[in-house]
């Protein structure tokens, strides 16, 4: 099993995201629907989801629910994260589409900047943030 590198200031897309949404379908009916639209991405080993919907933002405070979610990424990807999830909108952080799918996120503003704008939005939503 992957273990994401802690203290890490890269934002990278999270590969099967779409196949993770499913799997919660299946393991976490009430969550999976909130998940469409999104796009999940790994920050210094953290999960943050990047949406408009403000929705998952409640889902993800029930310890259960992210539990669930964690599990579904690590069971498809081998990405073991923090069970600390952040949640937010950055319009211009986008998935890489170069080189085939890349997994990595391509952002438009540094990765510092968009990683200091999804805590911020996931702090002023209510979110627990703790920054390491």
């Amino acid at each position: 099993m992957a273990a994401a590198a802690s203290g890490s200031s890269s934002i990278n897309y999270i590969d099967r995201w779409f196949d993770i949404i499913d799997k919660l379908k299946e393991t976490c009916p009430s969550v999976a629907p909130a998940l469409n639209g999104t796009y999940g991405y790994e920050c210094g080993g953290k999960l943050l989801i990047n949406t408009k919907d403000k929705l998952i933002g409640v889902l993800t405070r029930s310890p259960e629910n992210c539990v669930k979610i964690l599990s579904a990424i690590n069971q498809l990807t081998g990405l073991t994260l923090s069970n600390k999830i952040l949640v937010g909108y950055r319009e211009n952080l986008d998935r890489s589409l170069a080189g085939g799918g890349e997994s990595k996120a391509e952002a438009k503003i540094s990765p510092e900047e968009a990683r200091k704008a999804l805590l911020e939005k996931a702090e002023n939503g209510g979110v627990p943030v703790e920054t390491i």
